[in-house]
């Protein structure tokens, strides 16, 4: 029978609870991520529990008239995504029976309670209308950064509006849910919507987010307007993962998140080792959900198979987990599981760049003499070069080798070509704003680290980067007052407060200068930035014997570990020890460490600029001065 009832209500089942009101599914008090459409079909079929349901009848209320969306593949994955929430079986249904040729019957006792009055449940027929609210997912620590973030970023991110499907050239891709609790399967929905990303990205026409940004919206509830304002983006990919063996089913859906409209969906069912070719065929899809077109060479690129073994992917997917960490212990981890999955398959080429990314982000990640780790970084993206010659993970590694090893033009080169394969590259457009600042294009720097914030809109590293770029060219004032916005947000970034260490120092604060060095330090002591950072403001602050504490430091580390030059002569430059700098600056252009040649747009070296060994210095490296 058909019950009779508030909209407003929490309705139970089993060990569930729907609040209709604000379109949330609760199991046991924890919140179930449930996508919009799957809501209102689950919605649907309990307010008639015990009656069953057609499809057309589905149809007709859901999806009405005016959608453009297959219905099946529609109806398919929301059901898909139902049961997945409620842990239903199709053979062994508790909730939702299937009618084979005709619909679905919700099978379930159901009871409700009115959110205000009596608390007691009671059995109710639900309000006719479907839902209308949507929530997403989004951890509670980076809610903060969230908002924030998106209110510094508001000069280069446009807001977002309902738009027709034909209008929709930029996307953000989710966090696709895991379906199982295995924490194998959660390491391979995180890979599945890293790989979808990239495949996305390698479409001319739309702009897709970085994953830096995107991943932040995991958990909690937070509506899909708001996910997409943030993100500046039009509409949003979502999707799950369910694993069963060597069998796994990932499901898809495109919505236009302002209008809160779903364009398309699909489930697939496939092997693990095909997990890679079958985000080319999403990615193909969208494109033609949205009717994007795709010039002959991304149609190839993105029709290609890519045969994975199984083992040899989850160490690769574990290895992208420890890697994007971005710390020395992370980076150590993801090049061990890397190897892993090389020895699993020789001729993984993601395997390949992966190990070459790792290589190349040691120098930046350590603050160590980079010469080591860049001949290995070289190897491993020729590896996977050889195997994929456009993997685009791999070109911005030789991108990053040269650029380190100061080969401008073929960094130059290299650029350009990932930007071919993947315009939406966000890391790419940060390393060539520092190519920029090498060649002594400051504005032209500044232009290229905004286009990676508009790609990565949640980065706190490029945002940082960015609000220090205007220090560099005089404008202290809005350099500080950017970096304080940031760390309004997000307080734990260290190379935040080294900037505004830096900035304050500039302007003559040493006090603030000291709090935000010594800030900085207490983050990340590993960081050989931060830690001759604090040494040089101590020296400009007048307190020698401070920074000669750190220098003795320095020392003490480099008995254990790779430390450059470069920082010793930091701090020495805040002592005004400009000879004994300068004699450590050619140490550390003997040791080629790659963020030396910027210091031609660093404020703290100027006063070495008109000795003519520093001039040499520039001239060798191939930089302006």
């Amino acid at each position: 029978m058909e019950f009779e009832g508030q909209a407003a209500a929490k309705i139970h089942f089993g060990e569930f609870e729907m609040d209709t009101a604000a379109g949330e599914l609760r199991k046991s008090g924890q919140l179930v991520s449930l996508p919009p459409q799957p809501f209102k079909v689950l919605a649907m079929l309990v307010r008639r529990a015990g009656q069953p349901v057609t499809r057309d009848e589905i149809r007709e209320e859901i999806w009405g008239d005016q959608t453009v969306v297959d219905f099946e593949r529609g109806l398919n994955f929301a059901i898909n995504k139902i049961r997945g929430a409620l842990g239903d079986s199709a053979d062994s249904p508790t909730y939702i029976q299937t009618l084979p040729r005709r619909g679905y019957r919700f099978i379930c006792d159901v009871q409700a309670a009115p959110i205000s009055g009596d608390s007691k449940p009671e059995p109710i027929e639900p309000a006719s209308r479907p839902l209308i609210h949507r929530h997403r997912l989004v951890s509670i620590a980076g809610l903060a950064v969230c908002v924030g973030l998106a209110v510094v970023a508001t000069f280069y991110l446009r807001p977002t509006h309902g738009v027709a499907d034909d209008a929709i050239r930029s996307i953000a891709v989710l966090p696709f849910e895991t379906l199982t609790h295995a924490a194998a399967d959660e390491y391979l929905s995180d890979g599945t919507t890293d790989a979808l990303i990239t495949e996305l990205g390698r479409i001319a026409a739309l702009r897709v987010t970085s994953r830096t940004s995107s991943s932040i919206y995991r958990k909690p509830a937070k509506p899909a307007g708001t996910i997409a304002r943030e993100l500046g983006v039009d509409a949003l990919v979502e999707g799950a993962v369910l694993r069963s063996g060597e069998r796994v089913r990932v499901s898809v859906e495109l919505i236009d998140a302002a209008a809160d409209r779903q364009i398309w969906s699909d489930s697939y069912d496939r092997s693990v080792g095909d997990i890679l070719t079958l985000q080319g065929e999403v990615a193909r899809s969208i494109a033609a959900a949205i009717r994007v077109r795709l010039t002959p060479q991304q149609q190839s690129t993105l029709s290609l198979s890519r045969p994975v073994n199984p083992e040899a992917y989850e160490y690769y997917v574990r290895g992208r987990f420890y890697w994007n960490r971005v710390t020395v212990d992370g980076s150590r981890k993801a090049i061990e599981h890397f190897e892993k999955a090389l020895s699993r398959d020789p001729r993984f080429a993601l395997a390949y760049a992966g190990l070459a990314d790792a290589y190349a982000g040691m120098p930046v990640s350590t603050g160590s003499p980079a010469a080591d780790s860049l001949v290995k970084a070289k190897q491993a993206a020729g590896q996977a070069l050889a195997i994929d010659p456009d993997l685009v993970q791999a070109v911005n590694v030789l991108a990053e080798v040269a650029e380190y090893s100061w080969n401008w033009a073929e960094a130059e080169r290299l650029f350009q070509r990932v930007f071919e394969l993947n315009p939406s590259y966000a890391q790419a457009y940060h390393d060539y704003g520092f190519y920029l600042l090498a060649m002594n294009r400051v504005n032209d720097a500044i232009a290229w680290t905004r286009k990676a914030c508009m790609l990565d809109p949640l980065s706190v590293y490029f945002a940082s980067d960015l609000a220090f770029n205007p220090y560099q060219l005089g404008n202290t004032d809005e350099s500080i007052r950017q970096l304080r916005l940031i760390l309004a947000m997000d307080p734990q970034f260290p190379t935040t407060h080294m900037y505004l260490a830096l900035a304050y120092a500039g302007r003559g604060e040493f006090d603030s200068a000291l709090a935000a060095a010594k800030r900085s330090v207490e983050l990340d002591s590993e960081d050989l930035f931060t830690v001759g950072t604090l040494g040089y403001v101590y020296g400009k602050a007048g307190k020698t014997r401070d920074a000669q504490q750190i220098l003795e430091r320095l020392r003490e580390a480099a008995r254990h570990r790779s430390v450059s030059a470069y920082h010793f002569a930091f701090v020495q430059l805040g002592l005004g020890n400009r000879e004994l700098a300068l004699d450590y600056l050619w140490k550390a252009y003997e040791e080629r460490f790659y963020y030396l040649p910027v210091i031609n747009v660093t404020p703290e070296f100027a006063p070495l600029r008109t000795d003519l060994r520093y001039r040499d210095l520039l001239r060798l490296m191939g930089v302006p001065h």
